[in-house]
């Protein structure tokens, strides 16, 4: 069975590889390999959620992204070639298998567009529903000055020229960690992320997760990269991007605030890796979400793809969704 080429990293074999080894067992799913081949593009799972806390509803995903109790790094750019394959045996398994709903989250729909979305359903003889429509954002690749002109004041002195200004306040050093120092990033990054969220980012088993998935992408020449910058010798803001094939993924990045300074050390920090990814002639891949207090992405973006997560329901379960969804509308017009 062939796969039609994806840009996504997603649907990477290193992403799969790493992700059925780590959460391959968990009591929650059952993975199925669908080619008997052991091909990670292979792999879907099954696992059982309540709808609305009452019930039990079993659904079918793509090994490599969470779902409902799947807690797991989330997984974006995805598409639907495993669900129209020509290997009409490799259907007709998904049809055997018979789940109330086949789920697939972050759909690009720059290549899956709402018409193809409509044919899948249509194969499997059910009903498109989209849970969520969300904006991913990225710097397509330019000429370092050519971006900067496009910013606005505000933005270009947030993210690149207040770079003297933190100078002025002390020494202020960026450290990039290798792969087998992992630990250590992870945790510096943690910290920052307990003072500003509260909670950490990564468990011990995500970490174990990113550390196998950093591992084989290196082997498929891809890089790994994160970086902490440290004012005065404290860690004042951390990033973790991935590059592969030509696109720098920004997962995640945090920072702590400055007392008595209005400086944005968050914004520094990741225009040090915008910078750098143009002048490598890569694109700086935002993706989906939004900080804390604003969408920042928007502003620092020269793009963006709609991204649908969407659930293709039998029709006993679509009916008793929409319904619901109508009910739910209905009573919101009627508040005052």
């Amino acid at each position: 069975m062939s796969h039609p080429t994806s840009r996504t990293l997603f649907r990477s074999t290193p992403w799969l590889q790493a992700w059925i080894e780590t959460y391959g067992n968990d009591p929650a799913l059952k993975l199925i390999d669908l080619g008997g081949r052991k091909d990670p593009l292979d792999y879907v799972y099954l696992t059982t959620a309540q709808l609305k806390g009452v019930l039990p509803v079993n659904s079918l995903c793509l090994a490599g992204m969470p779902y409902a109790k799947i807690d797991t790094p989330r997984a974006e750019y995805l598409n639907h070639n495993m669900l129209m394959s020509d290997n009409a045996p490799f259907a007709d398994e998904i049809k055997r298998l018979n789940p109330h709903q086949i789920c697939i989250a972050d759909i690009d729909t720059s290549l899956n567009p709402s018409d193809s979305l409509r044919q899948v359903a249509s194969r499997y003889s059910r009903h498109l529903f989209i849970q969520k429509k969300e904006q991913a954002y990225s710097i397509e690749p330019t000429e370092f000055e050519t971006y900067l002109s496009t910013l606005s004041a505000s933005t270009r002195r947030s993210y690149f020229n207040q770079r003297k200004k933190l100078d002025a306040i002390g020494k202020v050093e960026l450290t990039t960690y290798p792969v087998e120092d992992a630990a250590l990033f992870f945790s510096a990054h943690n910290q920052l992320h307990r003072l500003r969220w509260g909670i950490p980012c990564y468990s011990d088993r995500t970490q174990s997760f990113l550390q196998s998935f950093m591992t084989d992408l290196i082997r498929e020449n891809g890089l790994p990269i994160m970086q902490t910058m440290s004012l005065n010798g404290e860690v004042i803001a951390t990033l973790f991007d991935i590059s592969w094939q030509g696109r720098r993924y920004n997962f995640q990045s945090c920072f702590k605030s400055l007392e008595n300074s209005n400086l944005a050390v968050g914004s520094l920090m990741l225009g040090h890796a915008i910078e750098e990814s143009l002048r490598q002639h890569q694109a700086y891949d935002l993706m989906a979400g939004r900080g804390k207090n604003s969408a920042y992405k928007s502003l620092i973006s020269t793009t963006s793809t709609e991204l649908y997560s969407i659930s293709l329901m039998n029709k006993p379960l679509y009916q008793l969704v929409n319904t619901h969804r109508l009910i739910k509308n209905k009573l919101q017009g009627l508040r005052p």
